[in-house]
């Protein structure tokens, strides 16, 4: 899991140069990532080690997992819009506290550590000229995806779902929309199913694309069949996509 003060200074970066010379500064891959910037992940240790939130709300742990579509299959965030939306996300969610009615939630915590999937998980290659990455890291990430999901269903931990919103992504023809895809729609139902709603604690839910400040409302969970159902119309990769 990585360091949120990494994502933030990097989508610092992506924001201080042209559009067209962004590709550069895009989040680079596991395996590149931790030989550029070692420091930039939490140890195991370390993320056991980070504060839990209050026993009232559960004691949710301090681990964001983020759901989000792919722009291509080479690359999820090729134009960092993506980063640029979660660095903002996190920030906000660091600083501000979201109410309604007589309750208000607590902030995100300060540590956090991030899971995405990207920049967490080491990548294959996605073009006939790159190595393989040998194998202990394809056996990493072949018994990572197998489960992937308890990072999004697990009951403490909290999501972050970077949807498309009313962002130029959702327009622009780049890549199908958020809530067309089949994995991160898979990623915010299941998200959703065990979570605490209590103001005890901070949002364990939250939907980047309508805001930090709007907190998450849920439907009832859907049964293992309609949840097969509705992913049959959904648009699903190649299977290297996790």
């Amino acid at each position: 899991a990585s360091r949120p003060r990494r994502v933030v200074a990097r989508a610092a970066q992506l924001r201080a140069v042209p559009a067209d010379r962004r590709r550069a500064l895009t989040l680079p891959r596991r395996q590149e990532l931790e030989v550029l910037e070692p420091s930039a992940y939490y140890s195991a240790e370390e993320v056991k080690a980070l504060p839990r939130g209050p026993r009232n709300a559960g004691f949710p742990m301090a681990v964001l997992a983020v759901s989000h579509s792919w722009e291509s299959e080479e690359h999820p965030d090729p134009h960092g819009r993506t980063l640029l939306m979660l660095a903002d996300a996190i920030t906000t969610a660091q600083a501000i506290q979201v109410s309604k009615g007589p309750y208000t939630w607590q902030t995100l915590p300060s540590r956090v550590a991030v899971f995405f999937d990207f920049c967490s998980l080491f990548q294959p290659p996605r073009a006939k000229e790159e190595p393989p990455i040998g194998e202990g890291p394809t056996m990493a990430l072949r018994a990572a995806l197998t489960r992937m999901q308890v990072w999004y269903a697990h009951q403490l931990t909290t999501c972050f779902f970077v949807t498309d919103g009313n962002t130029e992504t959702a327009n622009d023809g780049s890549h199908t929309p958020y809530h067309e895809r089949g994995w991160p729609t898979f990623e915010y139902h299941v998200s959703a199913i065990g979570k605490a709603i209590t103001s005890s604690g901070w949002p364990q839910l939250v939907d980047v694309g309508l805001g930090v400040d709007t907190l998450f409302e849920r439907g009832v969970p859907l049964t293992p069949a309609a949840l097969e159902h509705l992913l049959e119309s959904k648009r699903f990769t190649d299977g290297t996509e996790p």
